[in-house]
Order: C-alpha cells, then sequence, then structure tokens
C-alpha cells in the first residue's frame, strides 16, 4: 500500500519554506489536428490529463502558431498539522495526540546557544505510513548540511529509437506534447499508439532536432507537408534511467529516514530529475535555494536492479556450493 511522507514541522515560525517558483507553459488556441483521443488512450502514471507533474500544458501536435506563456503556481509540498483541540471543556489534562509519523525533528538550542543553532542548522525528514511497514516516499527538507548521498543510473544497452510515419492517409498521428520542465525537451504526454508510452522524447522530425525553441515552427512544418501530401517522419527515444539511490550515509538524515538503494530521486525544489544527467542533478543540488525538499520514491527501475545482483549473489553461492561438493567427492574418492 502506498505512502506518503511529509516534513515534519517543530516550530511554525521555523519551518517555512520559501514559495516554490512558478513554471512556464505551453498551449496552442487553434483547432488540433489529433482527434480527441478515445477511453484506452494511454497515459502515464506521471502525466495528468490535462496538467503533468512536470509542469506542462497539453500541446497537441498540429499547434501552429506560438502563443504567450502562461503561468501556474506549483502546489507546496503537504504538511502535517497538529490536530486542533476539542471544544468540550474537561477537568482532566489533556491526553497527547499519537503521531501519524515517524520523524527525527531537529529540537531548537536554548537561548544562550540560539546563535550556535543558526549557523549550524540540519535537514529534518518524516516518513507517513498508511497502514503498512513499507514506505513508498520519502520528503526530506534539506537545510544545506551534508548529506553523505551518491546517485547512480542503471548501465542499459541503448534502446532503439522508434520511427512514426505520419502518412498522408491518417488523419492524426494520436500524440500529446509536452515541454519538459527542466531540460526544456519535447516529450510525449498521452498517446493512443503501441509502439511508444507517454515519456519518450520526440527528438527529430524529418531528419531535424525538435527542442522547445522550434517546437511551434517544427510543429507547422508537419502540418503543411502532410496537408501537402508528403508523408512525415518523427522519431522518438526512451526517456534516461532515473537516477538511483547508489550509496547513503545510515547515521544521517536520509539513512534514518529508512533511504536504501530501491529509493530513486524523483525531484529537487519540486523539479524533476529524471530527464537531468547526473551532473545536472549534482549542479541542481548545490545551488538549490535552502531549505530545499528532496522527494524520494521507491523505483521499478532499482527493484529491477535489485533483483540483478540477488541473481547474481544466488549464482555465486551455487557455484561456490559445487565446487565444494565436487571437492568432498574427490576426496572420498581418493
Amino acid at each position: 500500500m502506498n505512502k506518503s511522507t511529509t516534513t515534519p514541522s517543530h516550530d511554525d515560525s521555523s519551518s517555512r519554506h520559501e514559495p516554490p517558483k512558478e513554471l512556464e507553459f505551453r498551449d496552442s488556441d487553434e483547432e488540433a489536428m489529433d482527434s480527441p483521443l478515445s477511453d484506452h488512450t494511454r497515459s502515464g502514471p506521471h502525466m495528468d490529463s490535462r496538467h503533468s507533474i512536470d509542469g506542462t500544458q497539453d500541446s497537441e501536435l498540429s499547434q501552429s502558431s506560438p502563443t504567450s506563456p502562461l503561468r501556474s503556481p506549483v502546489a507546496s509540498p503537504r504538511e502535517l498539522h497538529p490536530l486542533a483541540p476539542s471544544s468540550h471543556a474537561s477537568h482532566l489534562p489533556p491526553r497527547p495526540q499519537a503521531p501519524i509519523s515517524q520523524s527525527h525533528p531537529v529540537h531548537p538550542p536554548s537561548t544562550h546557544d540560539e546563535h550556535d543553532y543558526h549557523m549550524h542548522r540540519q535537514a529534518s525528514c518524516s516518513t507517513f505510513f498508511l497502514g503498512d511497514e513499507n514506505q513508498t516516499t520519502i520528503d526530506v527538507t534539506w537545510m544545506g548540511e551534508s548529506l553523505g548521498l551518491e546517485l547512480q543510473r542503471i548501465r542499459t544497452s541503448k534502446l532503439p529509437s522508434v520511427d512514426v510515419l505520419w502518412k498522408e492517409n491518417m488523419a492524426s498521428v494520436g500524440v500529446t506534447f509536452g515541454i519538459e520542465q527542466v531540460t526544456r525537451q519535447v516529450v510525449v504526454k498521452r498517446t493512443s499508439r503501441h509502439d511508444i508510452v507517454p515519456g519518450y522524447i520526440l527528438s527529430s522530425a524529418n531528419g531535424h532536432r525538435v527542442m522547445e525553441h522550434n517546437f511551434d515552427a517544427t510543429m507547422r512544418e508537419l502540418k503543411i507537408g502532410h496537408d501537402s501530401g508528403r508523408s512525415q517522419l518523427l522519431q522518438f527515444v526512451p526517456p534516461p534511467a532515473a537516477p538511483l539511490v547508489k550509496s547513503v550515509d545510515p547515521r544521517g538524515v536520509l539513512g534514518r529516514a529508512g533511504l536504501t538503494h530501491a529509493y530513486e530521486l524523483k525531484s529537487v525544489n519540486g523539479h524533476q530529475t529524471r530527464y537531468q544527467s547526473l551532473d545536472q542533478i549534482s549542479i541542481a543540488l548545490r545551488d538549490a535555494v535552502k531549505p530545499c525538499v528532496l522527494h524520494f520514491a521507491l523505483s521499478d527501475d532499482a527493484q529491477e536492479l535489485m533483483q540483478l545482483q540477488e541473481t547474481v549473489a544466488t549464482a555465486r553461492n551455487q557455484s561456490g556450493a559445487t565446487l565444494a561438493a565436487a571437492a568432498i567427492i574427490a576426496a572420498v574418492c581418493i
């Protein structure tokens, strides 16, 4: 059962976060070339029907003119608030409320040590449980001290690109695009096709690379070429593997929160990390405004890596047992 986590606030005045940054959106008011998607249209888990978590808005393939950017606020992370006291008077002393999360708050020092407290800020973290014992997400409010965190990506063979030919007898390609929040790449938000899935990147159109700056012009050229009776070639590539936790200091805030190799770093201050390189993520962590919210979640890629490691370990153990048995037989025969 999935479980979300939230950062506990020891004191309302000491745990305020900077307001989230506004993100740009792209959309077009012109009639889309794609017909409305049917109910069986596939949509990725990280994409909403109208707004994705990467802060993009729908952008149909047939958009023909750029529009002025829109702005939309990003919701801040949920915070747990203490339960309101009962309105009924009672002569009994109030019974302390049981916490709904496991946390490791940083207690403020005494008054005479207040200066040192502000000079040595520490991260705080809590894990919110939804009825089971395995957290699925971990949110950390990072104050800038050492985290003891190392990230990695699974090295897999390069997945082949997918070529989609938009023929003249096809009314629609069946793809809705969006602009990725950080890298500004053009990604698939929704699709009714079976050869590509949400999250794929539109790398090129008719041999020319596609990015945010030339997206509108590329869409116009594709529509004009298709209307003139020429087939249009679109090339898609899979997204990069998720940034996984390679090592973590068990004595640090992340280790105490239960962070393991099964987790991936999903976002830094609300900006997703999936399409960034490890160097870009490192720079984002270094330059992030503190306090900074780090969001971790269980990863399918990490589960696959752990299963692979367990398989290798099991094979080694079996090989060692076989050699030991052969040695015993040889000794008996001798």
